[in-house]
Formats: C-alpha cells, sequence, structure tokens
C-alpha cells in the first residue's frame, strides 16, 4: 500500500499550537437559585427514584415527626431509606431553606452583618446555609453539625454547590456546642424539637452565655405549639440583649418540584413560617 508523505514537522506544531489555543467550551453557569438548587438537589439525591417512590418517603418523612414523634430518634428515623432520605432534602429542606430566604431576604425581617461565621448545628441537609445564600445574607463560612452522617454528606455537597466555605461533621448536642465566638451565629434550624428534654435543657445555659456576650443566636422551629412546647423555656433563656421571639409567615412561589410533590401528598406550602428567635451578633434582633 502507498502510504501518503508525512506531514512536515512544522504542519504538525502548527496544528497542534491551533488545536491548545482553542477556547475550551465552558460548563453553562450555575443557576444560583432555590430552584436551581432544587433540581441539582434531584439530580444527586433522587434521579434513581420515581416521583411515586419520592412522594411516598415524603409521607413517611412527615409521618414521623406528625404522627411518630412519642418514638424518639427522630433525626435517624427521618433518613432511615433513600426515598425518605431523598425526600427530606428535595422537599422539606428546600422548604425550610424558603423559609430562611424570606426571613434574610429583601422583604424578610432580619439582617446579620456580612462576614460572620455561621454555626449550622442539626444542619440537615443544609437548608440554613442555602437560605442565607439565596436571601442574599454573606456568611463567611457555615459549619454544620448533625447527628446522622447521611445528613451530613448531604450538607457538605449543599454548601458546595452554594459556594459556601466551611464544612459540616457528625456530633452530638448539647456536648458538642463547645465555645461559640461572640461574633458568630450561632443556629438551629428545626433541630431542638428533636432533642429529648434532658439534652434541650442542658442548652439553654451554654446558649445564654453566650448571647449575653455577644453572640448571635437564630433558632427556627415549626409554629405548631404542639412540637415545641418548650418554646417559652427558650424565650425566657434566651431574650437577652436584643434577642426577640417573633412569629414568621409568608406567601411564596414553590420551585415546580417542591409544588408537584405539594400536590401529590395533599399538602400545601403556599404560605411557609416558622417560630423564630435571633440575635445577629453584637446587635438587635430585628431590623425593621
Amino acid at each position: 500500500m502507498v502510504r501518503p508523505p508525512a506531514a512536515p514537522v512544522e504542519n504538525v506544531v502548527a496544528v497542534a499550537v491551533a488545536v491548545a489555543a482553542k477556547p475550551m467550551s465552558k460548563p453553562p453557569p450555575r443557576d444560583l437559585s432555590l430552584e436551581g438548587w432544587t433540581e441539582a438537589l434531584h439530580d444527586k439525591w433522587a434521579a434513581n427514584l420515581t416521583f411515586q417512590e419520592l412522594r411516598k418517603g415524603a409521607q413517611a418523612v412527615s409521618d414521623v415527626y406528625v404522627h411518630g414523634r412519642a418514638k424518639g430518634g427522630l433525626a435517624k428515623r427521618a433518613v432511615d431509606g433513600r426515598a425518605k432520605r431523598a425526600a427530606f432534602a428535595c422537599y422539606y429542606g428546600v422548604i425550610h431553606a424558603i423559609v430562611v430566604s424570606e426571613l434574610f431576604g429583601p422583604r424578610g425581617p432580619l439582617r446579620i452583618p456580612a462576614g460572620v461565621r455561621c454555626l449550622d448545628f442539626g444542619c440537615g441537609p443544609g437548608a440554613l446555609g442555602a437560605g442565607l445564600a439565596a436571601g442574599g445574607a454573606e456568611p463567611s463560612s457555615v459549619h454544620g453539625l448533625d447527628l446522622v452522617g447521611a445528613n451530613v454528606e448531604m450538607a457538605r455537597w449543599t454548601y458546595d454547590w452554594w459556594g459556601l466555605t466551611g464544612g459540616a461533621r457528625v456530633g452530638r448536642l448539647p456536648r458538642a456546642l463547645g465555645t461559640p465566638r461572640t461574633t458568630d451565629l450561632i443556629g438551629f434550624g428545626w433541630c431542638v424539637n428533636e432533642l429529648i428534654p434532658a439534652d434541650r435543657k442542658a442548652l439553654w445555659g451554654p446558649l445564654q452565655a453566650a448571647v449575653v456576650a455577644g453572640s448571635g443566636i437564630l433558632l427556627i422551629e415549626p409554629l405548631s405549639r404542639r412540637a415545641v412546647s418548650w418554646w417559652s423555656e427558650a424565650e425566657r433563656a434566651l431574650c437577652h440583649d436584643g434577642a426577640k421571639s417573633i412569629e414568621f409567615r409568608v406567601r411564596v412561589d414553590l420551585p415546580t418540584r417542591v409544588r408537584d410533590l405539594d400536590r401529590a401528598t395533599g399538602l400545601n406550602h403556599s404560605e411557609v413560617g416558622a417560630r423564630v428567635l435571633f440575635k445577629p451578633p453584637g446587635g438587635s434582633g430585628t431590623s425593621r
């Protein structure tokens, strides 16, 4: 067989240089919104589940908190299976992040100084950090802690997705509280209600000392008094130096996937809300 003549070396080099110089195609910009995060959550944690499986997971998580509270172990039971774990992140996690984003967003009542370190105790899938980022707050870093390893994995992923520095680790309250800095925001998003009474009462003393010393506090829980019959204890312990307790409700436009699950489960989150106890680091409780 007759081979074609070899290309001159200088031509080969020129082609290689031209290929190397050709700009690489960039990935599309990430949609840094709650809708974009919801889609990313679904792709990461629910891609191998059918819609019916995810719906059943959402209903099972709800059953843990509404009907199975007396059994204890809520944090672990809420994510003990693929469908429940996915629903906990893609449905309830997003709803919680929406509440936080509305609290700290342009029409919300709360503000924190830019650059504070946020301690996200009971971090779950990272909803507190996601909500702060979506609402326009600018923490310097978010450091999550959760009893359940699966939640820690999800929170790390969430913080990374939003571009938040920090991390997450496994730990148990109240032992893992440590000694917060006076410039920290100490956050508890929908998790103090999961503690046994003895552990919850053991939190109030150290938290009170931290708030009096200047640390910020953000305690978010359901509006239902049944889930937080102890709320008055928190108010007595923590409403010092400008910390205030509020009930917050707001109508919202839900991400498409959350709206679809709402319809399928018979729930309605077109209005969301929470019971909130708040003081920013070194400041007073509400800005408006």
